[in-house]
């Protein structure tokens, strides 16, 4: 994490609130009263990633918490039940990315038991082979003397 970073992104918070912009495309937003303050456009006004302060897991967590409040259609303060449907729909889509994840692997896994099961079938031909083959042999050893 840099400070620096950090920085740039908390300026242009302030920059969005106050809605003294620089970047062209808020100026135009403020100039027509739609400039919202939301991870998008601080990221924007930073000059900075936007993936470095979207997530719970930030590097950045003071950035994020200034801006979670205002992550609502109006640019203005949320309530806290919004906030908590946020993190809610973060964590639902994090649990769904793991189920895929974890079929994939059930998926992997059915396909090598399916492998080991049949080469386990083939063995055990050869093993019965071999014994039918020794059975022979000893009984013709048997009948020789």
């Amino acid at each position: 994490m840099s400070e620096k970073t950090e920085q740039d992104y908390l300026r242009a918070i302030n920059r969005i609130k106050s809605g003294n912009v620089t970047h062209p495309d808020l100026i135009k937003l403020a100039s027509l009263g739609k400039l919202k303050l939301n991870v998008t456009n601080v990221a924007k006004e930073a000059g900075r990633s936007r993936t470095a302060i979207a997530t719970e897991e930030t590097p950045y967590p003071k950035v994020r918490n200034a801006i979670l409040p205002y992550q609502n259609s109006e640019g203005y303060p949320q309530s806290d039940t919004a906030t908590k449907r946020t993190t809610v729909q973060f964590h639902l889509l994090k649990s769904r990315a793991e189920v895929r994840t974890k079929e994939q692997i059930i998926q992997v896994l059915g396909t090598q038991l399916v492998s080991a099961t049949k080469q386990i079938d083939e063995l055990k031909l050869k093993l019965d082979k071999a014994e039918e083959k020794l059975a022979r042999l000893s009984q013709a050893r048997h009948t020789s003397f």
